[in-house]
């Protein structure tokens, strides 16, 4: 397929799973493959490094066993994805995501 062209601006200490964090700007629209850290510490500096250079809307992607990423000191919504990867039943699913939104709508302590 047709991979965009990155232009690398800079290159970060923290480490993900595939290298180094970096920081890149779209010259050209395509495919491309994002890799993130597993880390809140990781995500907060790419957060702030890419409002530093001129990004107005961060969308932070999360899989499920990093639900740090919901942390309210790192973003201002979440949106919750559900379906058949949570379970193959459909109750069980249901149930799941219902306790989510119970974990999330917690009270701050």
């Amino acid at each position: 397929g047709d991979y965009a062209d990155i232009a690398l601006l800079l290159q970060t200490d923290f480490m993900t799973p595939l290298g180094p964090l970096v920081l890149g700007r779209v010259r050209r629209a395509g495919k491309i493959e994002i890799i993130g850290g597993n880390r809140f510490q990781t995500a907060q500096a790419a957060i702030e490094l890419l409002q530093q250079n001129g990004a107005s809307l961060t969308l932070v992607d999360g899989a499920a066993n990093r639900v740090f990423l919901a942390a309210p000191a790192l973003v201002e919504a979440v949106v919750l994805a559900t379906g058949a990867a949570v379970h193959p039943s459909l109750d069980k699913v249901l149930d799941e995501t219902a306790f989510a939104l119970e974990v999330w709508k917690l009270p701050q302590t």
